[in-house]
């Protein structure tokens, strides 16, 4: 299993994209992210979590539909469902 955390959010109203090589992403002058993660290749599994900080002297845009796991799952045709 290759760590690459999948996660989304918007910013101001438009989605943003990241290149999740990266650790830390500077928005714009207000909003930095920055990613956590954590590999765990004995147990073939990883976990992440998302930092949002703004270092600048002033209000930073709204974040919204913040998704930290922005994943889909396949599920056989007549399995159960998550709710």
């Amino acid at each position: 299993m290759s760590l690459k955390p999948s996660f989304s959010f918007q910013y101001d109203g438009k989605p943003v994209t990241v290149d999740t090589t990266q650790s830390t992403w500077q928005i714009d002058d207000a909003l930095q992210v920055t990613l956590c993660a954590t590999q765990y290749r004995d147990v073939n599994a990883c976990e992440w979590r998302l930092v949002f900080e703004n270092h600048s002297d002033h209000d930073s845009a709204i974040l919204s539909d913040i998704w930290d796991c922005d994943i889909l799952l396949p599920f056989p045709k007549n399995a159960p469902r998550p709710h």
